[in-house]
């Protein structure tokens, strides 16, 4: 989690033995996507649950 300093503070742990870790995963794979018209508001979920399902099947498919 980072920053590392902030996390340790939330969570009670400052001073305490930390350790860095390299991402397993592969920079390659790497995509951000922006879909402007299925919203995520509490409120729409039900509503827009079938649309996010869809597209989440069609970027790993």
């Amino acid at each position: 989690m980072s920053p590392l300093p902030l996390y340790q503070r939330l969570h009670g742990t400052t001073g305490a033995p930390a350790e860095r870790a390299g991402s397993p995963f592969d920079p390659d794979q790497l995509e951000v996507l922006v879909v402007d018209d299925v919203p995520t508001y509490l409120a729409a979920r039900a509503r827009s649950l079938a649309r996010l399902a869809e597209l989440v099947e069609t970027v790993v498919s």
